[in-house]
């Protein structure tokens, strides 16, 4: 069983329903996402290419169609995977809790992504 922390409600993700392109970055490098596994209007779980460490500021962007929202936060937790299959480089999943000083972008990013 794995702890988890969080104490709001959060939408999982069917990948292939989702529209749109993520692009993560941390100090300005772009990162790449292997997996958007859940959202709320105060964080994101990922699962992404690189080990990102816990504290690490980040931006979440998503464009689609005539949407272009980005978002800032902050890790809270990190957990480096081994890989699935031989050759593949390992990766990360992340726990995000986006900043709470203004919560406009983080509800629209939300409700463009689950929408």
């Amino acid at each position: 069983m794995e702890y988890d922390r969080r104490n709001r409600g959060r939408t999982l993700f069917e990948q292939e329903k989702l529209d749109g392109e993520f692009r993560l970055y941390v100090d300005d490098d772009m990162m790449g996402i292997r997996e958007l596994q859940d959202v709320s209007p105060f964080g994101i779980g990922l699962k992404v290419d690189t080990d990102i460490a816990h504290g690490k500021l980040i931006r979440i962007r998503y464009r689609h169609e005539s949407i272009d929202i980005e978002v800032t936060g902050t890790v809270v937790w990190s957990l480096s995977e081994e890989p699935e299959t031989a050759g593949m480089s390992h990766g990360c999943r992340i726990g995000v809790y986006f900043q709470d000083a203004d919560m406009g972008p983080n509800v629209e990013f939300f409700n463009a992504i689950t929408g």
